[in-house]
């Protein structure tokens, strides 16, 4: 009898220890979410408060926001590629853009 109520026990203690990391892993993940938003946000507010010299638009990179020359093109391969990693330049509108 001793042992079955050891067993129920440690189920209990197993099954609340399971639980409470659950709702931790679940915090970590929406506190994380949150914090993308506020980054996502964050940039598009810079990107919205900064004025570019003529010439020039705002190109916002993670919550990095500068000015960079607009180029004109006709196709993909009229831009410059002064792109980020991981991007390549697109001739949109006659317009580059990573």
């Amino acid at each position: 009898m001793k042992a079955t109520l050891c067993v129920v026990m440690l189920a209990i203690s197993l099954s609340l220890s399971l639980s409470l990391s659950l709702s931790l892993s679940l915090s970590l993940s929406l506190s994380l979410s949150l914090s993308l938003s506020l980054s996502l946000s964050l940039s598009l507010s810079l990107s919205l408060r900064m004025n570019c010299p003529a010439g020039q638009e705002v190109y916002c990179h993670f919550r990095e926001c500068h000015c960079h020359a607009v180029h004109e093109c006709h196709k993909a391969t009229d831009c410059t590629n002064d792109c980020p990693v991981g991007s390549s330049p697109t001739c949109d509108s006659n317009h580059c853009h990573c």
